[in-house]
């Protein structure tokens, strides 16, 4: 199961994986498909597609900032969180790393 997800991760072509059933719940036909059982307990499928999601394909790291406060990092597609600490003050800022971006993206921290 994780090899399956990881194909369609790594794959420039898709976009999104639809799963039918999350739980076993009502499944069709009642089958148990679902990632968790009826009772909602996870599964080991769960667990696995947990640690890849949230672990392996999660970017966390930590970087210097550079001259100009410019700092480069290599991360997946999406939604991102920044937190800065400049002179004892801690700011946050939030941007998007997405596909059709080719060039650098410029935060606002406040």
């Amino acid at each position: 199961m994780p090899e399956f997800y990881t194909v369609l991760f790594s794959h420039p072509a898709v976009e999104a994986i639809t799963w039918w059933d999350f739980t076993d719940q009502g499944a069709w036909q009642r089958a148990p498909a679902g990632f968790l059982r009826k009772d909602l307990t996870p599964k080991p499928a769960y667990k696995q597609l947990q640690r890849l999601i949230k672990d392996k394909w999660w970017t966390k790291t930590k970087v210097d900032l550079a001259a100009a406060g410019r700092a480069r990092f290599r991360g997946f597609f999406g939604q991102y969180k920044i937190t800065a600490r400049v002179a004892g003050r801690q700011l946050t800022g939030t941007f998007s790393f997405e596909k059709s971006v080719k060039k650098a993206i410029d935060v606002q921290l406040t």
